[in-house]
């Protein structure tokens, strides 16, 4: 299968010049956690910027500084295995696909799960858990939960009771969404002014998952049991990555924890780690 027959055609795309605010809310006014960046004059490619490109310059506003020229394209006659590959070689979820400079569409991390979701691939769910598996007790502070999330470098992680059972899951989005953020940085950090709707500012808060990261945001002092999601869908170990895959699309899932028949859990199944099968031993 060829990328232009999955590609999003004609994605959201921002221009230069612009602001790293006026990006934050295009990124919020259609849920996008990154987005290609093109020169206003001609429309012409120039890179991407994603949230991960705003954390970590989070005093930087202009957008020609923040932007990432060399972040991997496709072309629309390549192949989804080339796009699964590049995907998982350079940890990202979304890749831009042009031609000749042109910007003619987008395909994500999720449009390939789709692929395994509709195949026959039998092979068990175990044979692609790959990214290490980080737990914590329902029990552990949001404050120490979202350090490990930063160590760690996972987006979510299982929570577990005192006797070892899965109890919920967390992610970075739970936690930001319980951030407490100083009204300084609502106006004078992130443009947002006393006229904003609503929406803008819990949409930014969805979408920024990982900003609490700067000093300026602090998380209350609750424990984990109080933001997971209780009780999660899970998926055995035995299970195909093709019915695996399946539950991810039709839940809009990133991950899923991993169980034995023992109820016991043996890992988390993150998307990239599933879009592997693509790719082959």
């Amino acid at each position: 299968m060829k990328v232009k027959e999955l590609m999003t055609r004609d994605p959201v795309c921002v221009t230069l010049p612009n602001s790293r605010n006026a990006v934050i809310k295009s990124m919020v006014e259609h849920s996008l956690t990154g987005v290609p960046v093109l020169r206003a004059k001609d429309n012409h490619y120039v890179g991407v910027i994603t949230r991960q490109h705003i954390f970590r310059k989070p005093t930087v506003d202009q957008l020609a500084l923040l932007v990432d020229s060399n972040y991997p394209t496709l072309t629309p006659d390549q192949s989804v295995i080339t796009a699964a590959k590049e995907m998982v070689e350079k940890n990202i979820h979304h890749i831009p696909v042009l031609k000749d400079g042109t910007v003619k569409g987008i395909v994500t991390a999720a449009d390939l799960l789709k692929v395994i979701s509709l195949s026959k691939d039998k092979r068990p769910v175990s044979h692609f858990i790959k990214t290490v598996c980080v737990p914590v007790h329902t029990s552990t502070p949001i404050t120490i939960a979202s350090e490990v999330v930063r160590l760690a470098n996972v987006y979510a992680m299982p929570v577990l009771n005192n006797e070892g059972k899965l109890a919920g899951i967390v992610t970075d989005r739970d936690l930001f969404n319980l951030s407490q953020v100083k009204d300084s940085m609502k106006t004078s950090d992130l443009g947002l002014g006393d006229d904003e709707n609503t929406w803008s500012w819990e949409g930014m808060r969805n979408v920024m998952t990982l900003y609490y990261e700067i000093s300026k945001i602090h998380l209350p002092d609750i424990p984990v049991k109080e933001v997971m999601v209780a009780n999660p869908m899970t998926v055995f170990a035995q299970t195909s990555i093709s019915e695996a895959a399946r539950t991810m699309v039709d839940n809009d899932f990133g991950q899923l924890p991993v169980t034995n028949v023992n109820d016991q859990l043996v890992g988390m199944l993150y998307e990239l780690d599933a879009i592997t099968a693509l790719i082959g031993d």
